[in-house]
C-alpha cells in the first residue's frame, strides 16, 4: 500500500507541482486548497505525512498543526511545514 500525503496549499500551481512528483513517485496524495478544510480531509484520508503550508489565507498554517497536534487521532501524524 502506497504511503499517503496530505498537500495543504492554498496557491494551486506549488499544490499541482506538489501532487504530481509525489504521485510520480508512487505516493498517494490528497490535495487541500482550503485551511478550513485541513483538519476533516485529515481525519477522513488518514494520512502517512502533512505537507503545510503555513501562510494560508484566513487561517495560520501553525495553528493548523497546533490543532491536529492537539487532536488524540491526528497528532502522531509529522507535519512538514513549507514557506515562501
Amino acid at each position: 500500500m502506497a504511503k499517503r500525503i496530505l498537500v495543504v496549499e492554498d496557491n494551486d500551481l506549488n499544490r499541482r507541482l506538489f501532487c504530481d512528483v509525489l504521485t510520480n513517485q508512487g505516493f498517494a496524495v490528497e490535495p487541500v486548497s482550503d485551511g478550513n478544510e485541513v483538519l476533516e480531509a485529515a481525519r477522513r484520508f488518514v494520512p502517512n505525512l502533512i505537507i503545510m503550508d503555513i501562510q494560508l489565507p484566513g487561517v495560520s498554517g501553525l495553528e493548523l498543526i497546533e490543532a491536529a497536534k492537539a487532536d488524540k487521532v491526528l497528532r502522531a501524524i509529522p507535519v512538514l511545514a513549507v514557506t515562501a
